[in-house]
């Protein structure tokens, strides 16, 4: 008998109690015994299942449909929390992500207003000008910063090959003149 949870491939029954398992928070161990397999081979099978693309994915589909079981109880805890809960800071953070849930947030704050927030064609000469200097300052700081990484390019001279011997392995790979 089969059981259908992948869009995919249609799991066997071993295989769909193995997802209906291990959704429920045991190891991939314990999911492989539950599903039946033996004591011997269930830690490598559980494994090899995780592996499986529609074992994933009938795992995040049966895990999806979990939460969304869960949705109500996990509101209505907030709805007590809000409501009966000791501390000013609890409620306070239950009341907020209520709000957060229902889509509700508060509007972000502006961000400060820049030095020049203004279009280039509506700052006055002054204003242009500080800028470039602001800009080749930057530039020139960013330009001494990537030199300062650089790294030499020309190969080292090994010390064990004679200078002679150098220009002579050089001479014998360059292609010779037509």
């Amino acid at each position: 008998m089969t059981t259908d949870i992948s869009p995919l491939k249609t799991l066997n029954e071993r295989q769909a109690a193995f997802v209906r398992a291990y959704i429920e928070g045991v190891s991939p161990h314990e999911a492989a015994l539950s599903a039946g397999y033996a004591e011997g081979t269930a830690r490598v099978a559980g494994t090899q299942l995780l592996e499986s693309p529609n074992i994933a994915l009938a795992i995040a589909r049966a895990a999806r449909i979990r939460l969304a079981r869960d949705v109500p109880l996990a509101l209505s805890t907030l709805r007590w929390l809000t409501e009966h809960s000791p501390s000013h800071k609890v409620r306070l953070d239950a009341a907020t992500r209520l709000l957060d849930r229902a889509g509700i947030v508060p509007p972000k704050a502006p961000d400060p207003p820049g030095e020049f927030e203004k279009p280039l064609h509506e700052l006055t000469q002054e204003q242009l000008y500080a800028l470039v200097a602001k800009w080749t300052v930057s530039a020139a700081v960013a330009e001494h910063e990537l030199g300062n990484r650089a790294k030499a390019v020309n190969p080292s001279p090994d010390p064990d090959i004679p200078t002679e011997s150098r220009t002579t392995c050089l001479r014998k790979k360059t292609p010779d003149k037509l």
